[in-house]
Order: C-alpha cells, then structure tokens, then sequence
C-alpha cells in the first residue's frame, strides 16, 4: 500500500456502474439500491421521491461535478 491512501472494505452485492471525480473519490452503483463513495442509498422500491433509487446501475460526473445516476426501474436518471 502506498503511502497516504487510505483503504476501506465494503462488501458489495453486485457492482455495476463506476466513477471517479477529480479528487479520486471513486462511486460505485451497487444494483439493486444503492451507491457508495456518498451517502445515496435506494429503497429497492419503485417510486419519485428522493431517496427512491430502484436498481441504480451506472453512475457518472460531469465536468461541474454533478453526479447522475441512472435509476432504471424507476425510468429516470438522477441528479445529485
């Protein structure tokens, strides 16, 4: 390991999507309800609030650092 990185362990069900930003946070989409690297977690349930993430299965940055999330059951993407 080298020196001045930190490592976590997070056991993931199934890992689909992956980003990174320009500070190397890295976000993953974790089908079926959730994202980690922020504190974004689905419901596994269809539905239009917030926090209703129903199978988010990529994940991506623009260049202003918004985070979109595609949130497939829920036919929409998302913007963080």
């Amino acid at each position: 390991m080298e020196s001045g990185w930190l490592w976590n362990s997070v056991q993931l069900q199934s890992p689909q999507g992956i980003t990174m930003d320009k500070y190397a946070n890295l976000y993953v989409t974790n089908c079926p309800n959730s994202i980690f690297g922020i504190t974004i977690a689905g419901t596994d349930e269809m539905g239009n609030e917030s926090n209703q993430l129903y199978f988010p299965c990529d994940v991506a940055l623009d260049v202003e650092m918004n985070l979109y999330v595609t949130d497939t059951y829920n036919q929409r993407i998302r913007k963080f």
